[in-house]
């Protein structure tokens, strides 16, 4: 079984911009007297359902708790159909009109497609890490004080699905006769920790935009992370949930790197997905290809390196560093690390991030030598030269040096390294 203290679970800080949700909810309580309000048993709502863990234990949730009416809208992407979500939302639709028949209403699919993915980004030095969306997106791995980044592949995905959503509500009115202001949506507190697009701030946000847009301000927006108002559960509170109700959990999909019958095992959404169910005490059935590694594997992380970007965070802040002139390059030229850098190693290769000036780049292996060795500890010149001559003793020591001078000014010009005598 998955053992949670392998590795910490990662989280964000200060991912919650309180000033803007009190503002908010000023507005929501001036406007309407209210901030959230759970729709009354047999009302309509719409649930924005992926087939993950979370949006297929909220619809058991609203259905079996809430006694809700509940017209589900799932968003299929026009470019990769996702077989194993619709699988998955395919099972319990059956299950539910069977289990529900006079809540339970057939999914509604709207195609999907964004015209921007972080993923298709060939040149990741072009990502700039200084931009507010994408910096709040790191993951904070508390067990080694490291931030690694992430990214939201469709940034304006919740956008789109809210307002998609929206126009959901004016096909059911106008084709059925259905009147519904309530729009649900399977993200749960854990979500809020490391994504930003999944706050109660920017899920306020959203519903107050809609009200304005329909002039309408009973409109709610509205998902279980809401701990003021008691709507307020973790994933392993669902799934707790959804095991008494017998739901056969492990036919939900969360996996983001396998579109086959098995989860892989090791990506972010299976690795909490692992986590939650041994919170919540009960056995995880899921089919994985990868039981054992998980992120601890994909990413080897160094807290030496950590410690070494603080002290010369420490040492910049307490006295004036200047480049080096080429010139100035000598056998006892110190060589450390820069204060804002992050590096993690996947496959003996060594991926450096420069938080400050958005750079990003993969070093090949001799360049990872070079950069373990200086993560280490402060070493010179001449001391880094020896190592590379130890490790290619038939190459041309003049040709060694004439590399490694290059390699140096080139990272600290890119503001990875400090040189100084």
């Amino acid at each position: 079984m998955f053992n949670k203290n392998n590795i910490s679970i990662p989280v964000m800080k200060n991912v919650e911009d309180k000033a803007v949700l009190s503002a908010i909810e000023r507005i929501f309580i001036q406007k309407r007297k209210w901030v959230h309000k759970m729709p009354k048993k047999g009302e309509n709502v719409i649930l924005l359902i992926s087939g993950g863990l979370d949006s297929i234990c909220l619809w058991n949730l609203l259905l079996d708790k809430f006694k809700l009416n509940i017209y589900p809208i799932y968003f299929r992407n026009s470019k990769k159909k996702s077989t194993g979500a619709e699988e998955s939302i395919s099972y319990f639709s059956g299950l539910f009109q069977k289990k529900y028949p006079n809540l339970f209403h057939q999914t509604y699919i709207k195609y999907f497609q964004s015209d921007f993915s972080f993923s298709n980004v060939k040149d990741k030095n072009k990502i700039l890490w200084n931009i507010p969306d994408i910096i709040n997106n790191l993951i904070y791995f508390p067990k080694y004080d490291l931030y690694i980044p992430t990214l939201i592949n469709n940034p304006s995905r919740l956008g789109m699905y809210a307002f998609g959503a929206y126009e959901y509500s004016y096909k059911l009115k106008y084709e059925h006769d259905i009147e519904t202001n309530n729009i649900f949506i399977g993200i749960v507190p854990e979500d809020a920790e490391r994504l930003r697009e999944s706050t109660l701030t920017v899920l306020r946000s959203i519903n107050l935009v809609l009200c304005l847009i329909m002039g309408n301000f009973k409109w709610q927006f509205t998902a279980p992370i809401d701990k003021n108002y008691g709507f307020y559960y973790l994933k392993q509170d669902l799934i707790s949930y959804a095991m008494k109700c017998n739901l056969p959990l492990e036919r939900t999909w969360s996996c983001t790197r396998s579109d086959c019958k098995e989860h892989c095992g090791y990506c972010f959404n299976c690795l909490m997905r692992r986590i939650s169910f041994e919170k919540a005490g009960f056995e995880d059935k899921t089919s994985y290809h990868q039981k054992q590694g998980g992120l601890r594997k994909k990413l080897i992380l160094s807290r030496r390196i950590n410690n070494i970007v603080n002290k010369t965070r420490n040492f910049l802040n307490n006295s004036r560093v200047t480049k080096l002139k080429d010139e100035e390059i000598t056998d006892s030229t110190n060589i450390s690390l820069n204060s804002g850098i992050v590096s993690y190693e996947i496959k003996e290769k060594i991926i450096i991030l420069n938080k400050h000036k958005g750079y990003i780049e993969e070093l090949n292996k001799t360049a990872t030598l070079i950069w373990k060795k200086i993560a280490e500890k402060q070493i010179t010149f001449s001391q880094l030269l020896s190592v590379l001559e130890m490790k290619y003793n038939n190459a041309d020591i003049k040709t060694i040096r004439n590399d490694l001078f290059k390699f140096l000014k080139k990272y600290e010009a890119s503001g990875y390294l400090i040189l100084r005598h």
